[in-house]
């Protein structure tokens, strides 16, 4: 008859276990003191919950409060933040401040997206500060919409976000209950001691009862798991010395017994038999494996470099594609071209191409970068190129041929197109005598600043009073399923006086995150640094701009293709 090790123990542990319960409860039937507890217990609940629901209303009613005062300081600060009043701010916040539990209020002007005032109260004193402490969004905050009635419409010029304390309550609450607990637990230790020689008793009980389990348990592993186990292990280690070639076959195991463990000895041999001649076949396929394995990596390694031979060849075709900066230094003495791609291959492109007439030069931002990009510039530079020969005096002219040329070329006409695809552009037309530059964009604007700025060398030039100047390119871009094939662009034209700087960019630079918030640079921040270098050659500007550039991104990735032209006349 088959003898289970599982149906052993149980068995053992269920007498031992029945006989500790039905004592265990004959002794706590017997224990009459159970009621005094649960009484204790009852008690101790009620105060507690009394304590959590007063507890619940006082912080209910200070946040009423509170949020009472917030909407009255947002009220009150309209005016304040329309006439940018910031002392008659504080002296309303100091006011406000007073108010206990109140640790800060801070003031934000959405019009400007910045920080307008923030009082903060440190050691019960009130002070004024620009960036808000860590700690004190541990404090709970509110905020309060600033708004202006303008023309009868409601317009949010600001907010308001007040941050109180509710520890005043939460501790003075804690104390009740820490009081109450006291006095039920002084209540409970006279009859606790009475109790102890009762619970002495129980515990030597337990005790004996703990010490009876572990003994019979460990008596009953030991004859009936850990033999049985011992010999599986070395058996098992001996196969195991087998596989790693330690020994040239594996023992059986021997177990002479009925239970699960002369099962699984019994199993065990056989399976050691069959691996032993799997084995064998195993590493026969393994080696065959690792000699298709290598013959594999080596094939993709070729292929990898196959792939980057490409596209190196490509970027090399991209760049003779393109312009020497030497030629264009040669028609405008002090200029600058920054072309820096953000992959090998770029999507960005810029222009250069002289005629009879004059000069024809621009920017070319394309869809996306690396390969695709690199595809879309050398199809619109083709484009470009061609056009250039019949209008290079009428940029919108070749603009709005341009867009039909893509369009077509890549099937875009339709709604079921297959692609959508474009680029934006600015493109200029100088004559021979500098003396007309007429231009025309799609999306991308032309900066330019005259020599006329008297600045002050003590102090940075104000963008707000600065000869920049900016020709607003049209808003569609070229090329696009939704760019109409009929639009027209338009052609602005200046006449050139002497000492003028003029700018054309992709959004590579404006879009580049970086800086101490991780934002983007800017077309704001971009114009004040164009600004700053006027009086610089274009050599040393374009030294600047690429200096400026590292610092800003940091240990960022490059985002865009980044393409700047810029001359002086």
């Amino acid at each position: 008859m088959q003898q289970s090790i599982i149906f052993k123990t149980l068995l053992v542990l269920a007498g031992v276990i029945v006989f500790i319960f039905i004592t265990s409860g004959y002794l706590f039937v017997q224990n009459d003191k159970e009621l005094i507890e649960r009484i204790r217990d009852y008690n101790l609940n009620s105060a507690i919950k009394a304590l959590d629901y007063r507890l619940e209303i006082s912080l209910k009613n200070n946040q009423g409060q509170m949020q009472d005062m917030t909407n009255m300081i947002g009220k009150n600060t309209s005016l304040f933040l329309l006439n940018f009043d910031i002392d008659g701010l504080k002296d309303s916040l100091i006011f406000d401040m007073k108010r206990e539990g109140v640790k800060a209020i801070k003031v934000w002007d959405s019009s400007m997206n910045e920080l307008f005032l923030l009082a903060l109260k440190e050691d019960n004193k009130i002070i004024f500060k620009n960036i808000l402490p860590e700690y004190y969004n541990d404090y709970i905050p509110l905020k309060k919409s600033i708004s202006h009635n303008e023309d009868g419409v409601e317009k949010k010029i600001g907010e308001i976000t007040l941050y109180y304390d509710e520890s005043l309550i939460i501790n003075y609450i804690n104390e009740l209950k820490k009081n109450t607990m006291d006095e039920i637990n002084n209540f409970d230790t006279a009859i606790n001691n009475k109790l102890l020689e009762s619970n002495i008793i129980k515990l030597y009980i337990a005790i004996g009862f703990l010490i009876t389990i572990l003994v019979v348990s460990t008596i009953l592993l030991i004859i009936f798991v850990n033999t049985p186990l011992k010999r599986l292990k070395i058996g098992l280690d001996d196969f195991f010395l087998f596989l790693q070639g330690k020994k040239q076959s594996p023992e059986e195991i021997i177990l002479n017994t009925r239970d699960e463990f002369g099962q699984m000895a019994n199993s065990l041999n056989k399976n050691i038999l069959v691996s032993a001649r799997l084995h064998e076949e195993i590493r026969e396929l393994n080696t065959n494996l690792e000699k298709k394995v290598a013959h594999r990596t080596q094939e993709l390694a070729n292929i990898n470099k196959e792939v980057q031979d490409s596209i190196d060849y490509a970027s090399t075709i991209q760049r003779s594609f393109l312009k020497n900066p030497a030629i264009i230094k040669e028609r405008f003495n002090d200029s600058l071209v920054i072309w820096q791609p953000r992959d090998k291959v770029g999507g960005d492109l810029y222009i250069f191409e002289e005629t009879t007439e004059g000069v024809l030069f621009g920017v070319v931002d394309c869809t996306g970068h690396s390969v695709p990009g690199g595809f879309m510039t050398m199809l619109a530079g083709s484009i470009i190129k061609k056009l250039a020969n019949v209008l290079s005096n009428n940029p919108a002219k070749l603009l709005s041929e341009l867009n039909i040329a893509i369009k077509q070329q890549l099937n875009q006409e339709g709604k079921d197109a297959l692609s959508d695809d474009g680029l934006d552009m600015g493109l200029c037309f100088i004559n021979k005598e500098n003396t007309i530059l007429r231009y025309a964009g799609a999306k991308m604007d032309l900066i330019y600043f005259k020599e006329s700025l008297q600045q002050d060398k003590s102090h940075q030039p104000d963008i707000n009073i600065n000869p920049l100047n900016i020709i607003k390119s049209n808003k569609q871009s070229i090329g696009y399923k939704r760019s109409k094939s009929d639009y027209e662009y338009t052609n602005h034209e200046i006449h050139i006086e002497k000492s003028e700087s003029f700018y054309l960019y992709s959004d590579g630079i404006t879009d580049q995150t970086g800086g101490n918030k991780n934002f983007p640079y800017g077309n704001k921040k971009f114009k004040k640094l164009l600004l700053s270098i006027q009086e610089k050659t274009m050599a040393e500007q374009e030294t600047i701009i690429l200096k400026t550039l590292k610092e800003y991104q940091g240990d960022n990735e490059r985002r865009d293709d980044i393409t700047i032209i810029g001359f002086k006349l």
